[in-house]
């Protein structure tokens, strides 16, 4: 089972605790109050296809060093219930990912964001062209992202470690590093529908 729900913050969707009144403008743009929506929404799937209660408040555990406080972030509820979580945001939009089968990643972007970075060097590995529309090099990332997201590794592994097909084509993964275990497993999807200015993708391992 794999479940992915995208939800635009507005001050409405934004969970309980978040600052109300005139600063409702500024709660919707910070990060912060994105990533609690995110993670309420997350929860709210949990719920819905497990029946299975959680507080949306995620913990780290570094799966290099083992430390808590950092590393990929995880419900423990969720995930005593065999369930993985993963969840993103961005301007105007959240997304939350929910899998079965093992560790998930899911990655949102906005286009206009993307193409006003210079990301191009730390996102393409040498095989890769540069794409020359903005919305193909957004969707290389998120792809990436949200596959470096399921491993477990983030942005610790440079995007520019991996090679995938071209943005217009299906996702696949054709190169990543041996460090980065065996991905023969991993599944690479595009989120499709999204308005807005977006683009997301969701990776999900076998595991």
């Amino acid at each position: 089972m794999l479940h992915v729900t995208t939800r635009p913050v507005t001050t409405r969707a934004l969970p309980p605790g978040s600052p109300a009144g005139a600063a409702d403008a500024r709660a919707v743009g910070s990060r912060a109050a994105r990533s609690r929506a995110a993670w309420h929404l997350a929860a709210e799937i949990v719920q819905e296809v497990a029946g299975v209660e959680v507080a949306p408040t995620p913990v780290r555990r570094c799966r290099t060093c083992g430390a808590a406080g950092h590393g990929k972030p995880e419900l423990p509820a969720a995930l005593a219930a065999g369930l993985h979580v993963s969840v993103s945001t961005a301007p105007g939009l959240v997304a939350a990912a929910v899998c079965d089968t093992g560790p998930v990643g899911v990655d949102v972007e906005s286009v206009a964001a993307v193409a006003a970075a210079p990301v191009a060097d730390v996102l393409l590995h040498p095989r890769e062209p540069s794409p020359a529309d903005p919305r193909a090099l957004a969707r290389t990332w998120v792809r990436k992202e949200a596959l470096l997201k399921a491993t477990g590794h983030g942005l610790v592994v440079a995007p520019s470690a991996l090679v995938l097909s071209a943005p217009d084509e299906p996702p696949a993964l054709l190169l990543a590093p041996p460090h980065l275990g065996p991905l023969d497993d991993v599944r690479l999807l595009d989120v499709a529908g999204l308005a807005g200015g977006h683009v997301a993708a969701v990776a999900t391992l076998a595991r």
